[in-house]
């Protein structure tokens, strides 16, 4: 997070706080066929320091919806959106 994201990355990092969802935020994606740098935290959860430096290494904070799902799930929930969303599917 240090270095932040390279190139044209969509930046997004998972938090069930965050006042936008995944969905809402990628379909208003300047570039959607570009590349994504997804953030998933620990099955605690990210702690909020951890949160405040992706955003500021130039992520977006997104929810995936009114469930926290488990680490192992939550990416590949993720991911799966994502492709629905763009036509990967």
């Amino acid at each position: 997070l240090e270095q932040g994201l390279h190139g044209e990355a969509l930046g997004l990092v998972l938090d069930p706080l965050a006042g936008q969802g995944l969905t809402d935020c990628v379909r208003t994606a300047a570039n959607p066929t570009g590349r994504i740098a997804l953030l998933v935290g620990p099955e605690s959860g990210l702690a909020p320091h951890e949160i405040v430096a992706a955003t500021r290494a130039g992520f977006r904070a997104v929810r995936l919806g009114p469930r926290i799902l488990r680490t192992e799930t939550a990416g590949l929930a993720s991911i799966a959106l994502l492709n629905g969303i763009w036509g990967g599917m």
